[in-house]
């Protein structure tokens, strides 16, 4: 199943690819709540092969992704509950219920920074009603910085940038992750002490 997935993503990249700067926005939007190839898989080889519009490449990607974060808000918002329960499991839908509803924007951070797939986050923001603007805001600016730093190391490094974003964009990752879960245990415990005081 998972190489048969696996296989459809490698088919789907060059047709994307076909249409160009079309193609990566069409596939930005998607991606956010229903396509599994993820953007990056476009943005980089067209910014591999055209570097000197590249950032505007960038800009498509981050303005493609934040209009299917409203999308898929929106799907979630009035599809509700059956969708996200054929993407995770009844458990999983509890544990994001409780990260959005405790930690709304922090949680779109998160996300935006993680490999963690934004579909079930994004459908299950509009399902509990988090702030949209909030969300959407927090989860376009992590995965805008994401975008960028793949575009600017294009830039910089060339076709080494492949492998620079290939050996370090996931321990960095990472590191951004913990620090949003540490600004989240934080902003956790500031609020427990205000309800004690």
């Amino acid at each position: 199943m998972i190489s048969a997935i696996a296989q459809w993503i490698n088919q789907m990249i060059p047709v994307f690819l076909q249409y160009g700067p079309i193609g990566l926005f069409i596939l930005s939007i998607g991606e956010v709540f229903i396509l599994p190839v993820p953007p990056d898989a476009v943005l980089i080889p067209m910014s591999l092969l055209n570097p000197s519009k590249a950032l505007w490449y960038g800009f498509i990607t981050i303005a493609g992704s934040a209009i299917g974060s409203v999308m898929g808000y929106y799907i979630g918002k009035w599809a509700g509950r059956p969708i996200l329960a054929r993407m995770v499991k009844p458990d999983m839908m509890q544990r994001i219920e409780n990260l959005l509803n405790e930690h709304g924007s922090m949680a779109a951070l998160l996300i935006g920074f993680s490999p963690i797939p934004d579909k079930p986050f994004t459908i299950a923001a509009g399902i509990f009603r988090i702030n949209i603007v909030s969300f959407v805001v927090w989860l376009t600016i992590s995965r805008g910085i994401r975008f960028m730093a793949e575009v600017l190391t294009i830039i910089f490094f060339g076709k080494t940038a492949v492998t620079l974003v290939q050996q370090y964009f996931g321990p960095i990752s990472a590191v951004i992750c913990i620090i949003v879960v540490i600004a989240i245990a934080f902003r956790y415990r500031m609020k427990a002490h205000d309800r004690e005081s």
